[in-house]
């Protein structure tokens, strides 16, 4: 009698498992590298943060790091790294140029964007609107002090 408990258990398991959606989520995280920038707007390479609506890229976290001052005087900063499959070479998010209020999963080439995934993701709030990714963009931490930004993770 055990061992048909046993079976049955063992079959139930499997049959719950085979029955479980398939959502996108690939089971891998983002890799959580440091991050630790400074950006003093008051230089001469950093004055096109002040104006709301602009963006910049950095070097940092997993795939670059995106700063965005947004239009309620925030700035917001994201690892660039695409939740989908973060591992895949080109799982690199880009702003994008016809709807900056958006960042899409991709690479250039000679110029001409390839996208990646086809997903695309919210600013300032990170969070999947279409494609396969779930999960929403890795947010950094963002200070500011006078006019100065400090970026963390």
């Amino acid at each position: 009698m055990r061992k048909f408990a046993l079976l049955f258990s063992v079959i139930g398991l499997l049959l719950l498992e085979a029955c479980q959606p398939d959502n996108g989520v690939t089971g891998e995280a983002i890799p959580n590298v440091p991050v630790n920038i400074t950006v003093n707007l008051d230089l001469p390479n950093y004055t096109n943060l002040k104006i709301p609506g602009a963006f910049m890229y950095f070097e940092g976290g997993a795939r670059g790091v995106v700063v965005i001052h947004n239009y309620d005087g925030d700035y917001y900063a994201f690892d660039r790294n695409c939740s989908f499959q973060p591992s895949s070479l080109c799982a690199q998010l880009w702003v994008d140029s016809t709807v900056t209020t958006q960042m899409k999963c991709g690479s250039y080439s000679n110029g001409v964007f390839e996208k990646c995934c086809d997903s695309r993701f919210e600013l300032p709030s990170g969070f999947p609107l279409q494609g396969p990714a779930v999960n929403p963009m890795r947010n950094l931490f963002v200070s500011q002090q006078g006019n100065t930004l400090y970026i963390t993770n």
